[in-house]
């Protein structure tokens, strides 16, 4: 094989090892690695800097030497001995800490002569973030290995054992939180964290240990087993061909497994034989991604199992996609419905639907449609596309429209045999669903310019609205319902910040609403909170975070929020807060908080707007993780495929298995359905991935 790797396979759970890429830059000294637990962000480091890459191995940022110097001024320029001995990511990967030691310099200023720095991926920032006691010098390089778990940061500190600090969010500099020897003084060689069990190993002396992490400094450590020459480790979950966890622990040339069983003490410590490689191994990582990250000292190898049954990442990108679309797809008449009705929701497979049609989820489906075509020409999404339109626009050739107001407003949940109001679900004309079949009207006309039909229908849709600016309260809030016979219900309102600024975007377009547009696009205007110190998200009360979907319908839909600089910050900082919330509670997936179905034991409806401000079951919505990546990039695409190499997909009646919910709490649970709407703006974040512009081009032109 490859590289120098012997492949020394026995009774082992895997297949044969598959080096994926080759030294990425042959001059670099790699001594460590590191990657996320929960996300895709990556770094490795030579004796002197630090390259962050992305999952294709391009680095997207650098930490120089230039930059690590001005950080730890007392360290003599000249000095030649400095070493990077550890990299250690947050579970998000917003932070990255890396450990700096040196052989030779003596501290100016009386201080400790280590350090540790924290780099802020999302801002680029690198800051020092602890002074440590100058560890132990001697011949070869100093290991100095660093987890981060649930707020804290444990390294390596030599023969004393593991160092903690408080590491939390919104700490600047690292707080003290002791030290913990190993037994009988070993040195400190590789840390690993298993964060379903909140256990953490290290290895040291020959010998692997474990402790038990709780709210205090770790109090005793058990023995694993003994492995010679062990040193750097991480912990996979999972990694392979089937759902096996374990350590991988780099022992001079080899690299061992030793399976989540025999770590914890439920089986016998027996180690798979290794594999082995005819360099020694200065680092090892598990990623997000499903491979691990093997420094040999004089590069960077990514590892993956061949017998992995799973998608790889960019084929599971391309599949991501398409279940997103043949979600919505079969929602269109699912049922022996006339054709175009769309409906709002899917059932788990094998259950029975029950949601009437809506306009929310006719617009959805027809903006997945359109961009699928954009993306790979499909002439039968052009055709379902007209069918819907005929039908919201009340062209269908069996008459059935659905009920407007006498101002076009649309009725919300819709009885698809009259098309009007369905019995036993409310009714009102909302104005927030015809917004967003008005936009759909929009983007289909312009996308299938030429197209009579689709021309007509989306000229019925958008021009039978009219009074646009009477649905704005003298403070600007938009008002939800509309009156029968024309105008609007005073309540209930939305005040801005909410995804209303669609309907707003509107009204500039086809009212006189152009000076309210712009206030709601005013970003100053509005209330804040603000988790993380430094990085405000806007909200529509002080204090008090919104379900995602918020943020992400206008970042997908309106050409000037997106092109703005204040609601790029916005959206930067709504994901710091998200990550931020991921690294302080070491959720089993990487955890966006929004709407969508709940069990009736944590919200009474069955339905809840999620967010950081009230999260009951602590669940994940998928959809949203990757409508962010419609401007955080492919390290949260990285992210949602890490929940589906978990197991985190759900199939539907409509035949789609895709990601949706899942219960950090109980992460057995399953909902029982999935709107459509809540569904969508994953496969839009999604589709901005895989050609960017095309939001631009086709949801978020210029009205």
């Amino acid at each position: 094989m490859a590289f120098g790797w012997l492949v020394v396979l026995a009774s082992l759970a895997y297949g044969t090892p598959v080096v994926e890429n080759g030294p990425a830059d042959g001059s670099r000294r790699v001594v460590a690695v590191a990657a996320a637990r929960l996300s895709g962000w990556y770094a490795e480091a030579d004796t002197g800097d630090v390259a962050v890459l992305d999952v294709t191995g391009r680095t997207v940022q650098r930490i120089t030497a230039q930059e690590i110097q001005g950080l730890v001024p007392w360290r003599a320029p000249t000095d030649t001995q400095v070493a990077i001995g550890g990299l250690a990511f947050s579970d998000s990967g917003r932070l990255l800490f890396v450990a700096v030691h040196s052989e030779a310099a003596v501290p100016t200023d009386s201080q400790r002569g280590d350090a540790v720095l924290c780099r802020d991926t999302f801002t680029g920032r690198t800051r020092l973030f602890a002074r440590l006691a100058s560890a132990a010098r001697g011949k070869g390089r100093l290991s100095q290995p660093a987890v981060h778990f649930r707020g804290r940061l444990y390294m390596g500190a030599g023969a004393a054992g593991v160092h903690a600090y408080r590491a939390k969010a919104g700490d600047e500099a690292g707080f003290d939180l002791g030290t913990c020897a190993l037994p009988n003084g070993a040195e400190v060689r590789g840390l690993a964290v298993d964060a379903q069990s909140a256990l953490l190993y290290a290895a040291g002396g020959n010998v692997l240990y474990r402790a038990r992490i709780g709210s205090g400094v770790l109090a005793r450590w058990d023995r694993v087993g003994a492995l010679t020459e062990a040193g750097a480790m991480t912990y996979a979950d999972p990694y392979g061909k089937g759902d096996q966890a374990g350590l991988w622990v780099a022992a001079g040339a080899r690299l061992y497994n030793v399976p989540a069983a025999q770590c914890r003490g439920e089986a016998a410590f027996a180690p798979a034989p290794p594999w082995q490689t005819d360099t020694g191994l200065s680092g090892v990582a598990a990623t997000a991604c499903g491979r691990l990250m093997v420094a040999n000292g004089k590069s960077v190898l990514w590892l993956r199992d061949d017998a992995d049954p799973r998608l790889s990442y960019e084929a599971w990108r391309t599949n991501e996609f398409d279940q997103c679309v043949a979600f919505a797809r079969g929602l269109v008449s699912p049922d022996g419905e006339q054709p175009g009705w769309v409906i709002d929701a899917d059932v788990q497979a094998g259950s029975r639907r029950y949601h009437p049609a809506t306009p929310d989820a006719a617009f959805w489906a027809i903006s997945l449609l359109t961009v699928q075509d954009a993306l790979r020409s499909n002439t039968a999404n052009a055709v379902l596309v007209g069918q819907v339109l005929a039908r919201y626009g009340g062209l269908a050739a069996d008459g059935v429209a659905p009920r407007r107001s006498a101002d076009g407003m649309y009725t919300h949940w819709i009885d698809t045999a009259t098309g009007d109001h369905k019995p036993g679900w409310d009714s009102e004309y909302a104005t927030m669903s015809t917004m967003q079949l008005c936009k759909g009207a929009i983007l289909t006309r312009g996308y299938y310019a030429g197209n009579a039909g689709v021309e007509a229908a989306a000229g019925r849709i958008l021009g039978g609205v009219r009074n646009w600016d009477d649905y704005f309260a003298p403070s600007g809030a938009l008002r939800l319902c509309a009156s029968a016979r024309g105008g609007a219900v005073i309540f209930p309102t939305a005040r801005p910040f909410n995804e209303g600024m669609l309907f707003a975007e509107l009204a500039a377009a086809y009212g006189h609403g152009q000076a309210n547009f712009d206030r709601w696009l005013d970003r100053s205007l509005w209330p804040v909170v603000e988790d993380v110190p430094g990085f405000p998200v806007t909200s529509n009360l002080l204090g008090e975070h919104l379900p995602a979907f918020v943020s992400i319908y206008p970042d997908l839909l309106i050409h000037r929020f997106r092109d703005d600089s204040a609601w790029h910050t916005h959206m930067r900082n709504l994901q710091v807060a998200g990550a931020a919330w991921c690294d302080d509670h070491a959720p089993r997936w990487y955890t966006v908080f929004s709407a969508g179905t709940t069990r009736r034991s944590w919200a009474r409806s069955g339905y809840n707007a999620d967010s950081l401000s009230g999260h009951p079951g602590d669940i994940s919505t998928f959809p949203a993780l990757l409508g962010l990546c419609s401007s955080g990039g492919n390290a949260l695409s990285v992210a949602a495929y890490h929940a589906y190499r978990l197991g985190a997909r759900e199939r539907f009646a409509g035949g789609a298995e895709m990601l949706y919910r899942r219960s950090n709490e109980d992460p057995s649970y399953l909902p029982d359905s999935a709107g459509l709407p809540d569904v969508a703006m994953g496969g839009l974040g999604l589709a901005e991935l895989a050609r960017p512009g095309v939001l631009d081009r086709i949801l978020a032109a210029p009205l």
